[in-house]
C-alpha cells in the first residue's frame, strides 16, 4: 500500500506550541501508511497590520 502524505504547517514560531505538540503527537499515532510533511513558515514575513497595509503590493503578489 502506498502511503497518504499529509502536509502540515504551525502558524507559530514558538517552538513548544500547542499546534506543534499536537502535530507530534498525531505523527505517534498515525498509522504507518501516513507520511507527514513540514510545510516551514519562518522564511514568511511576520504579519502586522500596519506593515501589511504599506506593503499591500507584494502581499497580494504573494498570495496570488
Amino acid at each position: 500500500m502506498s502511503q497518504l502524505e499529509i502536509a502540515g504547517f504551525v502558524a507559530s514560531l514558538c517552538k513548544d506550541s500547542l499546534h506543534r505538540r499536537l502535530i507530534r503527537a498525531m505523527k505517534k499515532l498515525a498509522p504507518a501508511e501516513f507520511a507527514f510533511l513540514r510545510i516551514p513558515i519562518d522564511g514568511l514575513p511576520l504579519y502586522l497590520q500596519g506593515f501589511v497595509d504599506s506593503h499591500v503590493g507584494w502581499i497580494r503578489r504573494f498570495a496570488g
